[in-house]
């Protein structure tokens, strides 16, 4: 399942040009601990592992 918005990526390049999508994807998509409540209530096992990588990339105009 990939469908989580991670509220870490508030720095991501899209919503520095796009500064409303972050908050349509705020509403859209459910944030990790919301989907870790919402599965654990339901008596299922999770497991969450998420990994992302920060880097500075030069780009051309």
């Amino acid at each position: 399942m990939r469908y989580f918005i991670n509220i870490e990526l508030t720095k991501w390049w899209v919503y520095h040009y796009f500064p409303t999508a972050y908050y349509e994807d705020v509403k859209r998509y459910w944030n990790k601990d919301v989907i870790f409540n919402e599965l654990t209530s339901r008596d299922l096992e999770v497991n969450l592992k998420i990994k992302y990588k920060m880097e500075n990339i030069r780009v051309m105009d």
